[in-house]
């Protein structure tokens, strides 16, 4: 299967060579933003997201060339959370899907790095990338992500997070396909 190479920016580097450079700024600015007297939380999280694509993977040719990708199923997710006062965290997320993810048919690990508004009920916006084996140079081009989700305090010092993400161009490493995912998922924090 054919992977389609990423276009070159302005500054001679491909959309992947973004990515650890967004992550870093991502924490940069999270560090930046909270001072120690600040008494900023951290928080981790254990859980699960399910993901689906927006459309059906058949390529334009109509043929079965993706029968070996999955159009849904689930990820194991760990997280931290940086939480300064005010209404803005910052989330660092690592998804292992085990039957694969965004163009891959095996196991694949995608990092992500979020800005979130809002405490109980927040939005944010993100960006990950997906590693696999079988992809082209094993790594996808990045892709963006919205979320909208909930958090609830269930006992002192742990939450549950109940959340809805919109990827754009998660499965755009595959030939001849432009689809988006859509996952729910549920993460279980703990604050230190």
């Amino acid at each position: 299967m054919q992977r389609n190479k990423a276009p070159k920016g302005p500054l001679g580097a491909g959309p992947k060579a973004l990515v650890p450079s967004l992550l870093i700024l991502t924490m940069g600015c999270a560090l930046m933003l909270t001072s120690p007297a600040e008494a900023a939380e951290n928080r981790f999280g254990l859980g699960v997201h399910f993901f689906k694509t927006v459309d059906d993977l058949v390529d334009d040719a109509g043929d079965d060339s993706t029968a070996n990708i999955e159009e849904d199923g689930y990820a194991i997710v760990a997280s931290y959370q940086r939480v300064p006062r005010g209404l803005f965290r910052f989330e660092i997320d690592l998804e292992y899907y085990e039957s694969g993810f965004g163009g891959s048919s095996e196991g694949s690990i995608t990092p992500l790095a979020f800005i979130l508004v809002g405490r109980s009920l927040y939005a944010g916006v993100g960006v990950g990338i997906t590693y696999a084996s079988d992809l082209q140079d094993n790594v996808s081009d990045p892709f963006l992500a919205g979320r909208l989700g909930y958090e609830l305090d269930i006992l002192p010092g742990l939450s549950v997070d109940i959340n809805a993400n919109y990827r754009v161009g998660a499965f755009n490493d595959l030939d001849e396909l432009d689809t988006d995912a859509m996952t729910l998922g549920a993460i279980l924090r703990f604050k230190l």
